[in-house]
């Protein structure tokens, strides 16, 4: 049997299907109290339960959630930290509104660049921003000899109107160093460019 874990990186992790029968099964016997499993110990089914769900606990363990966060600081400014982690989430927003979970029509948006509730609202409406900043996380990460993978949906913005750029004032800058500096991880790394 297989079954499909979403995330970020999407796992296929194949059970044992008799198990996974033979414990759903004895459970629906044993409620309905069917003759023919209630003869198999009630010992056993713990352990099938146990056993079906530690494969399903250590598939889980290597996904990875994606956090948005857009910087607007000069890409050398940003670790490979944060290099990295803005560039596998700077997707996520056009991806979004593809799916449905992000909406162009934002009443609430904020008007100005905001780190936290209302970041993924703010770049709905700049796009163009958000492709150039894709190009530029790109380039740096090739620069320094990381893992670049373009994942950007480009078929479906050429035309909306919401292809919009943006320019960040100094007190954006300020704002997202000030944030950058406090969720600098300790191992935080600069490669050099190859």
């Amino acid at each position: 049997m297989l079954f499909m874990l979403s995330g970020t990186n999407t796992k296929t992790f194949e059970v044992e299907s008799c198990g996974i029968l033979f414990v759903l099964g004895w459970l629906l016997c044993w409620v309905s109290r069917c003759p023919v499993l209630v003869a198999i110990p009630p010992q056993i089914l713990p352990i099938g339960i146990i056993a079906v769900l530690s494969i399903c606990i250590d598939a889980t363990k290597n996904a990875v959630a994606v956090m948005t966060r857009i910087n607007v600081v000069p890409v050398e400014e940003l670790c490979d930290q944060h290099l990295l982690s803005e560039y596998k989430g700077i997707f996520t927003i056009p991806k979004k509104l593809i799916s449905g979970k992000l909406t162009l029509e934002y009443p609430n948006r904020p008007d100005h660049y905001v780190i936290g509730a209302g970041h993924e609202k703010f770049f709905t409406n700049k796009l163009r921003f958000l492709f150039n900043r894709a190009e530029l996380l790109d380039e740096e990460l090739i620069l320094r000899g990381l893992p670049a993978v373009w994942d950007w949906p480009e078929h479906y913005f050429a035309t909306i109107r919401y292809w919009n750029d943006w320019r960040p004032q100094k007190w954006d800058l300020r704002h997202n160093r000030r944030v950058l500096e406090e969720k600098r991880p300790k191992n935080a790394k600069w490669s050099d460019y190859v």
